[in-house]
């Protein structure tokens, strides 16, 4: 099974980097968690702030897709303190580019399985760095998307409906989960 198949929850978040040795980066996203019947959470609002230090230069703007392995890397998103992550990082980007990252990821509660983040960058910008940051959930922003104030872990577990502003991101994750779903199914036939 691919890693997108077993996704127990994914993180999506745009993410502004630049420097020379050492880098800054933050950026604002939402993250959705995959509910026991299959459908998806109501999105909670995330922001990211962090350090990378290594061998890079430049500037990029890059859009992270970041897939939860475990029930416990949701979990962790659906508190309203911070997470933390260590990771490595590697690419170039001139004008367009990819990248494709490994985490460990953290939270005061517990130490989490590993994430695997996919990302598109644009930009100027090159090297390898070893990165410190940190995920927050942004209570601010749900409160005004949900016009009240919504705990994230409600948001995450599915006791918040989801909001029909949303349907534009259930219909991608339905399209790109059909595709996911169709290619188990045509690797499982050659079995």
């Amino acid at each position: 099974e691919t890693v997108l198949a077993k996704a127990k929850g994914l993180a999506f978040i745009t993410i502004a980097k630049g420097g020379f040795i050492v880098a800054g980066r933050g950026g604002t996203g939402l993250v959705v968690a995959k509910l026991e019947d299959g459908s998806w959470s109501a999105p909670s609002a995330i922001g990211s702030m962090g350090l990378s230090w290594g061998l890079q230069i430049g500037g990029d703007c890059c859009d992270f897709i970041i897939v939860l392995n475990t029930k416990a890397a949701v979990e962790s998103f659906s508190t309203k303190g911070m997470i933390g992550r260590i990771g490595g990082s590697g690419g170039l980007t001139l004008g367009l580019g990819r990248k494709m990252e490994g985490d460990l990821v953290g939270s005061k509660k517990k130490f989490l399985a590993h994430t695997y983040t996919y990302a598109r960058s644009k930009g100027m910008f090159a090297g390898v760095a070893i990165e410190v940051s940190a995920i927050k959930t942004r209570n601010k922003i749900n409160r005004q998307f949900y016009g009240y104030d919504v705990d994230p872990a409600d948001l995450l577990n599915g006791k918040v409906k989801p909001p029909i502003a949303a349907k534009p991101l259930y219909d991608e994750l339905k399209n790109v989960y059909h595709y996911v779903n169709m290619g188990k199914t045509i690797v499982e036939g050659n079995k």
